[in-house]
């Protein structure tokens, strides 16, 4: 019995053991590296509001329709992207979820909306211009109101 007994305390000890182990390194992984990380950074803060407008095909830029507030920490991006929509004369926001990566100088986002409820996808490429005051970039994205996929010319000004 004291030989079944040492089996199975054996093997409970290991399987705990193994579950420690792997929570120090997913602690290791995502805590103190990116800790790290966001120390050692030294690039482009971009961090904050930014309006966006479309670009059209004579270069002129539409009314402010988009609005992207991004934290950073060092390359990696989050945020949300507002998009104000006038169907029929109703104001009618879309939300959207953004993660990307900025590096030299270029940011590339994936956006997918907030909402559940609704669709919407996306990606958006921007390079960074004028003392980091102006994205210039495109998007392609599903558009719901033309059910079809869509692209844009963009750009966005840091908001004071």
């Amino acid at each position: 019995m004291s030989t079944e007994l040492s089996i199975i305390t054996g093997v409970i000890s290991g399987i705990i053991t193994s579950f420690v182990v792997w929570g120090v390194v997913i602690m290791f992984q995502k805590i103190l590296i990116s800790c790290y990380k966001v120390m050692i950074y030294s690039g482009v803060d971009i961090s904050g509001v930014w309006k966006g407008y479309y670009v059209k095909e004579n270069h002129d830029l539409e009314k402010p329709k988009i609005k992207l507030i991004i934290q950073q920490k060092a390359h990696k991006v989050i945020g949300e992207m507002i998009v104000l929509v006038h169907p029929n004369g109703k104001s009618d926001n879309k939300i959207f979820v953004a993660e990307g990566h900025f590096e030299n100088d270029s940011i590339v986002l994936r956006i997918r909306s907030k909402e559940r409820t609704r669709t919407g996808m996306g990606a958006l490429v921007l390079q960074l211009f004028e003392d980091a005051t102006l994205f210039k970039g495109g998007a392609m994205y599903t558009s719901s109101q033309a059910n079809q996929l869509s692209s844009s010319d963009m750009c966005f000004f840091r908001s004071e």
